[in-house]
């Protein structure tokens, strides 16, 4: 009888353990009374079982109906339930999904931050306020990697590479040059890559890392032609062209120099790009003026001198008129070089480039020492020194001092040729 009750109590704390809704109570209520009428059924007399049984049965309903009405609701442990919690809210993810590290409305407002911050960088690097520039190119970078836009990452990687080479910080320049090469290739964007092939040879070529140049140009050149259908890809291509003219006329590879230069030429063309076009014709007439085409030099010269004046580019104008210049100079032509040092020398004015008007004086004083008009000859050579000094470019006035002292001597100044000297010595030695 006792292991009866035990195990009756022992099945009580399993239904109370496991089941705790009203389903659950009503249960333990049933097996309760149920324990009870079997002792009182058991020990009434024969006559009153059944009046036992109706009692019994009538405080079970009850009971049944109290449990059902007033029974705490709780949901069993064992079963479950569907979820009732609200959808997830914009850029939220679904119930028992891991949330990722940026919202979607979060990801776009940073993603807009950092290219306004990519902007930022490209105006402070053209504007010159390097530091600042490289800040926010960091800025963006770190943005664009929170984000995980790779072709972002590319876009700052390139315009690092491009203010750290202009900076003269090659190292870092070839390192940000070829972190945004592997990005760009990753990403399946050639174009991309051609633009920063071109940065890199004309780093290596500015190094004089001749194979390396020559070697990233040819790759950007195959990369741009696989995009020929897009204008973009001729400018890059004329780009490229261009460096490597530049690079086989510093070689002594005249032929291909020239060929490189007239196939930019014809590209920029193509593209109505009159400021490439100006920019190669003054390239390419240095190079016929160093090889002695006189007449194609002149003719070079003159065509870019005619597009950098339709785009109003002053500095590109007087850069060609002093080049012009100096080839009528060289040839005698002493008018026509004294014209385009003049015109050269105020467009420098005009945007006060002390550098450039100093050249230039320094070319129009051995014009007028070669003509003898040693007067004309010793002002424009003592406006060249004062200009040269306050740049602080001990080399040109060193070089304008010993044309300087070569005129003093020739007019029998021996003084004034020694003290030329001696300063043009002091100055070349510091």
């Amino acid at each position: 009888m006792g292991e009866f009750f035990k195990g009756l109590l022992d099945k009580a704390a399993d239904i109370i353990k496991a089941v705790q809704n009203r389903w659950g109570l009503a249960a333990l209520g049933f097996l309760i009374f149920g324990v009870l009428e079997f002792l009182l059924f058991r020990n009434a007399p024969e006559e009153h079982k059944l009046l036992v049984l109706a009692m019994f049965a009538a405080c079970f309903l009850v009971i049944m109906v109290l449990v059902v009405v007033f029974a705490p609701k709780s949901k069993p442990d064992l079963v479950p339930m569907p979820d009732m919690s609200p959808p997830p809210g914009p850029g939220l993810p679904p119930p028992g999904m891991t949330p990722p590290l940026v919202g979607s409305r979060d990801k776009t407002a940073l993603g807009k931050q950092a290219a306004a911050k990519l902007a930022e960088g490209e105006r402070l690097n053209i504007a010159g306020q390097n530091e600042r520039a490289r800040a926010a190119y960091g800025d963006a970078l770190a943005v664009f990697k929170q984000v995980d836009d790779r072709l972002g990452q590319g876009h700052v990687l390139a315009g690092l590479g491009d203010l750290e080479s202009k900076l003269g910080r090659n190292d870092e320049a070839r390192t940000a040059y070829g972190e945004a090469i592997a990005v760009y290739k990753h990403e399946n964007y050639r174009l991309g890559q051609a633009n920063v092939l071109t940065g890199l040879g004309n780093l290596e070529s500015k190094l004089g890392r001749n194979d390396q140049a020559r070697d990233a140009f040819s790759e950007a050149i195959a990369l741009y032609k696989q995009e020929n259908k897009q204008e973009n890809s001729r400018l890059g291509q004329a780009n490229v062209l261009t460096g490597l003219g530049k690079l086989e006329s510093k070689l002594g590879r005249n032929d291909q120099a020239r060929a490189a230069f007239s196939e930019a030429i014809t590209l920029y063309r193509q593209i109505d790009d009159r400021l490439g076009q100006a920019n190669v014709l003054a390239r390419l007439g240095d190079l016929e003026r160093t090889l002695g085409r006189h007449d194609q030099a002149r003719d070079a010269f003159s065509e870019a001198i005619a597009f950098f004046r339709q785009i109003n580019n002053r500095l590109g104008e007087a850069n060609v008129l002093s080049g012009l210049g100096d080839l009528e100079n060289k040839l005698g032509r002493n008018d026509q070089a004294r014209a385009a040092y003049g015109d050269a020398i105020a467009l420098y004015k005009q945007i006060h480039n002390r550098l450039g008007q100093a050249n230039v004086l320094s070319g129009l004083g051995d014009l007028e020492s070669n003509l003898d008009h040693y007067d004309q000859a010793r002002a424009a050579y003592g406006d060249a020194i004062a200009l040269y000094r306050q740049i602080h470019n001990r080399l040109g006035q060193a070089d304008v001092l010993r044309g300087l002292g070569d005129l003093e001597h020739t007019i029998g100044r021996p003084d004034q040729a020694r003290d030329a000297f001696s300063e043009a010595i002091t100055l070349q030695a510091d």
